[in-house]
This record gives structure tokens, sequence and C-alpha cells, in this order.
């Protein structure tokens, strides 16, 4: 990393075959005074990493293009925005294309290599490519267009993650995470706070959570495992799963089986248009069912 930042900026022919090039540039900036980072990121894999110690923000841009040298040199410097710059309390980087620039003009890719100190908060909005984040102690928003998705190691007062398209996997969360997510599977561990996912389609898996846990989902299996805190569950279409859950739990079920066991609580189930149901274990009152002991 610290090789890379010294370089600045160089030229590296990719395979001959391909009829690439690609280099790399570093971008860096003091956050004194700083409380908050904006990226803007544009197509290509995001990882930002923040750390204890930093008095500094660092970005390693990766830019590969399908063509020669001097054609790229034109085509970025035409095309695409690259900054690191400092306004009141935020310092803003970004990486990617001007706004006039068409999809179908877009032929580079930019990835991105950031890091940060921890004590600032993080506001990503990125169109395609995978990220990875970790480290934030005061919390941040991710924006997502396309791509997978990896949050760990993370705390901070409120962390958001709005999703487009791409798996998401968070672990080692605290705080209160809410997560807005369109398509794809959400798989959540670890996390000490409240927890709300909003999802229309795609599977949920939530483990280890101590904290409330809300989930409102259109389409897609749910299972929700070892939760220390009240459940809340509005669900149109999938399976439901719900194991060791110490706390009420509230159910409002569309089409699907659905399988409680293990619930030190009580247990309101409004709903059940189709599909079994099998309960077991429930130490409170039990509403809306008959269940199996």
């Amino acid at each position: 990393m610290k090789k890379l930042a010294a370089i600045g900026f160089c030229f590296a022919l990719a395979v001959p075959a391909a009829h690439a090039v690609e280099w790399k540039e570093s971008l860096s900036h003091s956050t004194s005074g700083v409380s908050k980072l904006i990226v803007f990121a544009g197509p290509g894999d995001l990882k930002i990493e923040a750390k204890s110690g930093l008095s500094q923000v660092t970005a390693v841009l990766k830019i590969s293009y399908p063509g020669d040298k001097a054609v790229a040199e034109t085509y970025i410097s035409k095309s695409m925005d690259k900054y690191l710059k400092k306004n009141g309390k935020k310092l803003t980087l970004k990486a990617g294309y001007l706004k006039k620039i068409k999809t179908k003009d877009k032929k580079a890719k930019i990835d991105l290599v950031i890091q940060m100190p921890d004590g600032i908060y993080l506001d990503v909005r990125d169109t395609t490519g995978d990220i990875e984040v970790a480290g934030l102690k005061k919390g941040g928003r991710i924006l997502d267009g396309a791509g997978d998705l990896t949050l760990s190691n993370s705390s901070g007062k409120l962390i958001t993650v709005n999703d487009g398209s791409g798996k998401l996997i968070i672990s080692g969360t605290s705080g209160k995470l809410k997560i807005n997510d369109k398509r794809d599977d959400i798989s959540v561990s670890q996390h000490r706070g409240e927890l709300v996912i909003n999802d229309k389609k795609g599977n949920i898996l939530v483990e280890d959570v101590e904290g409330r846990v809300r989930v409102s989902d259109k389409a897609g299996d749910i299972s929700l495992n070892r939760i220390q805190g009240k459940v809340k569950i509005t669900n149109k279409s999938g399976d439901i799963q719900l194991s060791s859950i110490m706390g009420n739990v509230e159910l409002k079920d569309g089409k699907g089986n659905v399988q409680i066991q293990d619930v030190r609580g009580n247990l309101n189930v409004k709903s059940d248009k189709s599909g079994k149901l099998a309960v077991q274990g429930v130490t409170g009152t039990v509403k809306g069912v008959n269940p199996q002991t």
C-alpha cells in the first residue's frame, strides 16, 4: 500500500492479447477537522478499511481501459473525475464517470482501495462492482447499485445499507443496523443492537443478534436463529424458520411454511394463509396457533 501511494502515477501494459492498458494512481488528504468521508465510486470493485491511528485518507485507484495508452489517456481526461477534496467538515472522494457520459460509452473501470481513520462517518455511493467495508466506528451509509457487499467489524449509532442487487453479508457489527434490499440474499451474524430489514426479493439469514429484530419481506425464505430480543416479521411469500428466540415474537405470515422452536416469550401469529405451521417450545402466551409441545 505504501509503495503504491509513493508511486502516484504509472502505466503498465496488461496482457497483450487483451489489448488493454492498466495503471494505478494514488490520492491522499489530511482528515484534520473532517467528520465525514463521502465516496462516489463508478464501475469497479471498492474496498474500504477504517483503522485507528490514521490522520489521512489514502486511496489507490487501479484503472483499466480496453485500448492503447494514448487513447486511454484522452478518454479518461474527457470522461472521468478523479479527486479527493475537502469542503468544510466533509472530505469527498470521486473516482468515476462524469454525469454526461452515457452508459454505452463507459469503457473504463476503476478498482478502489481506500484506507481511512475509523473515527469519521462514511457515506458511500456506488454504481456497480463488489464492495468490502470494515472497521467503522462512527457508523455510515452505503448506497450500492449492483454487486456483492460485505460489511464487517463495524459500529456506530446508525449504519444504513441500501442495496440494489447482489449478495449482502454483514458480520460483527453494533449499533442500529438498517438494511433496504431489492433483490438477492442477505446474511447478518453477530450483531449487537437493533436490526431492521426491508427486503423485496431474496432469502434472509440472521444469526446471533443481541437486540430487537424487525423484518419486512415480500418474497424469499426467512431464517432467524439465536436472537436475544423481540422479533417482528411481516412476510408475504416464503418459508419462515425461527429458533432460540429470547423475546416476544410477532408474525404476519402470507404464503409458505412456518417452523418455530424454542421461544422464551410470547408468540402471536396474526395470519397464516397457506402452508404448514409447526410450533414447539414456547414458554409464554401463544395466540393464533395451537402449538405442539
